[in-house]
């Protein structure tokens, strides 16, 4: 059996002695910076026959892209007198540590394997009430269902007490948008900040996986 890795740099050294420890076999990324310049890290897996020659390996990326639009209209029916200014999106809770070969693919085990400092983020357009096409990378991180029944999209957040009290809670991968509204007829202003939690839906799973492409629009309201 073949295990491949790409853009890791030489990872001789943390070679396990047996195959049975290639599952716990880790990948610490350096810095976010530096993935720009070693780029995207991947692996892959193949079987061959003592006679081949060649053995052509299919690479699985470990990072997964977020292409996301954010509608705030809702907020201040939009225009470029708009009181609510955009400020940016922000990716938290990124694993920086990856296990290339993990059975179940590659999760942060504590808070202690993601990312302290900045990552990913894009500033957005000050006034746009919608702003398109946003793309993001954020290594795999995969959390699993930690909500199997949960069926409000809103009760996927950290205020859901079933979620928070989970010891993985601390573990997910989310972005987080902000804003400022001045203050106006209604009465509200002040920082605002909201989170979400990327996975294979909107209400349940916390998977985030190497390689998938995530449309996610963020339409905000005020309630919740």
């Amino acid at each position: 059996n073949l295990y491949v890795f790409a853009n890791m740099g030489d990872m001789s050294a943390l070679a396990p002695k047996s195959e049975s420890g290639v599952a716990a076999l880790s990948y610490t990324i350096p810095s976010y910076q530096s993935i720009s310049s070693k780029g995207i890290p991947m692996a892959g897996t193949k079987s061959i026959g003592a006679a081949a020659t060649t053995a052509p390996v299919s690479l699985r990326r470990l990072m997964a892209k977020l292409i996301l639009t954010v509608d705030r209209s809702a907020l201040s029916q939009g225009g470029a007198d708009s009181p609510f200014t955009n400020g940016s999106l922000m990716v938290r809770g990124v694993a920086r540590v990856l296990y290339p070969f993990a059975t179940n693919g590659s999760a942060a085990r504590s808070t202690d394997e993601l990312f302290s400092g900045d990552t990913d983020y894009e500033s957005l357009d000050s006034d746009s009430p919608v702003c398109e096409d946003i793309v993001l990378y954020v290594p795999e991180n995969r959390q699993g269902v930690l909500l199997p029944d949960n069926g409000s999209q809103m009760d996927k957040s950290y205020s859901n007490g079933a979620f928070s009290g989970l010891v993985q809670a601390d573990r997910c991968t989310y972005v987080e948008f902000d804003g400022t509204k001045e203050g106006a007829e209604d009465g509200v202003s002040g920082e605002f900040l909201y989170r979400f939690y990327p996975g294979a839906d909107a209400t349940k799973s916390f998977d985030l996986v190497g390689g998938k492409t995530y449309r996610i629009t963020l339409q905000l309201t005020w309630d919740g």
